[in-house]
């Protein structure tokens, strides 16, 4: 599927500082799910960019999520490895006509110019603050057949929210915690079904920080709206 457009984009809890440096942090994390593989996102200091460690964040960093300012570019990028010169891997792109995303594979620059090409993320609507994602891909599959994913809003905790990835089967192949907005060092937790497929499992985690990115930015449209109200009372 492609798509033209241009956007607005912006980190979901981005400031100005001008370091990449590691935030310090001391949390003691809780061991995943049974059967599952863990993966933890932790800020820079700069808060734009993130790094995101298997099991812990003393092991070195499996991915780097990169984030763009660019209008007609894609604004998540997920690299293997661990800066912003590792191989970029996937990406998200939030067109800004439209409720949904675009999730992409590989390197979007290796495209057509003037186009973003990817798999559609369909975002649903609003219902009693939840909102559920779905996209497809045939990434994993022995066939090549396009299995659809469902990420599934659980809970929401003190501005903290929990979903679940269900598969076409109705297995749950992915799970993810959001930091929350008051958490400056975590961004998310994300956890992996165990002896998934290379490729369908870093489209997964790319997935979830689409999610995460998605629900940063209403946050921060909210508030952002609430301001506006406040100064014209």
């Amino acid at each position: 599927m492609a798509t033209k457009s241009t956007c607005q984009p912006e980190n979901p809890f981005a400031d100005n500082a001008a370091t990449d440096q590691d935030v310090n942090d001391d949390v003691v994390e809780a061991a995943a799910a049974p059967g599952f593989k863990k993966y933890l996102m932790y800020y820079t200091a700069s808060r734009f960019h993130a790094r995101i460690h298997s099991g812990s964040k003393t092991s070195p960093a499996t991915y780097f999520l990169q984030s763009s300012v660019s209008q007609s570019d894609p604004q998540y990028l997920l690299r293997r490895g661990d800066s912003k010169t590792s191989p970029m891997i996937n990406f998200a792109y939030f067109p800004r006509s439209s409720r949904h995303i675009l999730l992409g594979k590989g390197d979007f620059r290796s495209q057509p110019e003037s186009r973003v090409v990817g798999e559609e993320m369909r975002r649903g609507k609003n219902l009693m603050h939840r909102s559920d994602y779905q996209f497809g891909t045939p990434e994993g599959s022995a066939t090549g057949q396009r299995v659809e994913y469902e990420w599934r809003k659980r809970m929401e905790v003190r501005l903290r929210t929990i979903y679940d990835c269900v598969a076409g089967d109705g297995r749950v192949v992915a799970k993810f915690f959001s930091g929350g907005v008051s958490n400056w060092r975590k961004g998310a937790e994300i956890e992996i079904l165990e002896g998934m497929e290379e490729g369908l499992e870093e489209i997964l985690v790319m997935s979830a920080l689409a999610v995460w990115a998605s629900e940063g930015r209403a946050f921060r449209s909210i508030f952002s709206g609430l301001g506006s109200a406040n100064k014209e009372s």
